[in-house]
């Protein structure tokens, strides 16, 4: 088959069959794999220039955190694989795996780059190469050391059941290239050919995906009603090459697994924690400016995040997220640096006057969760 036809079938027949987005609030993804387990997580529309300005002030301020960078994409490829039922060496056959690697695949970066291609895939020597044309992050910063290299070293990891894989970017658009390549491979191997790698571990493993169906579930919204699916057909997202729009800025599809990692792995330290909360305000006030005050539980709906009710009393503002998207790594000790100074930027400029919501507190009900915002 092709790889036209198989674009052309990923992007228009397997993709919007597997994908919820006709519900305000929620973004699914709900399938059964060919061994007959089911799948079901949520996604959300996350802000592709904001985790570029993450990665970018990172390495500037503290170059030894690129490390961790690339480890919370470890982290998110590993439990990637193991959400899919991805095959692995220990448990599937040679044929199983090729097929795997060069359909599958397509539909696994098919929101993350305008095009993939397995280049080289050699099961003995543990080895894959992709090219990409225009994947995103590393495409304007030339890094990549989240969803670019870390991610792709993580399924790496699992579907070799080695360690030692690890994911080099050879080449980047970001970098003047024609094209992005990537390079896995064991540090063996990749220490013989000469090339520098990044040692990466697993820092997060979530052991039962079951919760994932009973904490996301769809339910009716009662503050909003747009979804992604009405932003499109209004026209104020776009669709381009695959990428959702909005003021020209792309917000791509990621596992709710990839936020979490965010707020979890940048909370470590107290620089990191005022930057990220910094580079999130700016990024929200930006993206509301002259827009409504309604304007806010709506594009937020519409970017997967759940049911929001904005209150204020005695010049207090107070926010209610129904419904809001759950992993089992809320349970850590999350402080939701990157939501908080989202949300705050957006109703700073909605507003129209300093806004930090410093406060949070989770409510946990049967099936979901309630996340309340609030100012001291």
């Amino acid at each position: 088959m092709g790889s036209k036809i198989v674009d052309w079938l990923v992007k228009n027949i397997i993709l919007p069959r597997y994908k919820n987005v006709k519900y305000p609030g929620f973004i699914i993804i709900n399938f059964k794999t060919q061994k007959g387990k089911e799948v079901y997580f949520r996604q959300i529309l996350f802000p592709e220039n904001l985790l570029r300005d993450i990665e970018d002030t990172i390495e500037k301020t503290n170059r030894r955190k690129i490390v961790e960078l690339y480890n919370m994409g470890v982290s998110l490829g590993w439990n990637f694989g193991k959400m899919f039922c991805m095959p692995t060496i220990e448990s599937d056959s040679k044929k199983t795996i090729e097929n795997y690697g060069k359909f599958t695949s397509k539909w696994n970066f098919s929101t993350w780059a305008k095009d993939a291609d397995m280049k080289e895939l050699d099961i003995d020597d543990k080895k894959i190469s992709y090219e990409f044309d225009q994947h995103i992050v590393c495409r304007g910063n030339g890094k990549g050391y989240i969803i670019t290299e870390g991610a792709q070293a993580g399924v790496g990891k699992y579907l070799f059941c080695d360690d030692t894989i690890e994911t080099v970017q050879l080449k980047c658009q970001g970098r003047n290239d024609e094209k992005c390549e990537t390079l896995w491979a064991t540090r063996d191997e990749l220490k013989k050919k000469g090339i520098d790698y990044k040692k990466g571990k697993v820092l997060y493993e979530i052991d039962d995906f079951s919760k994932e169906k009973n904490f996301n579930t769809i339910k009716p919204t009662r503050y909003t009603n747009k979804s992604t699916y009405n932003m499109l057909k209004s026209r104020i997202f776009n669709l381009e090459e695959g990428h959702i729009t909005y003021k020209n800025q792309v917000f791509f599809d990621c596992t709710v697994i990839l936020y979490y990692l965010m707020e979890l792995i940048l909370q470590q330290d107290k620089e990191t924690k005022e930057i990220i909360y910094q580079l999130s305000f700016d990024y929200g006030r930006e993206i509301a400016r002259n827009e409504s005050h309604e304007f806010v539980p709506q594009i937020l709906a519409a970017l997967g995040w759940g049911d929001t009710l904005i209150t204020q009393k005695e010049n207090k503002t107070t926010v209610q997220i129904f419904y809001f998207p759950w992993c089992s790594i809320i349970e850590e000790g999350i402080e939701f640096l990157l939501f908080r100074g989202l949300l705050s930027g957006m109703l700073t400029s909605t507003l129209n006057r300093k806004i930090n919501l410093k406060k949070y507190d989770k409510l946990t009900r049967d099936n979901y969760i309630v996340m309340k915002f609030s100012e001291m």
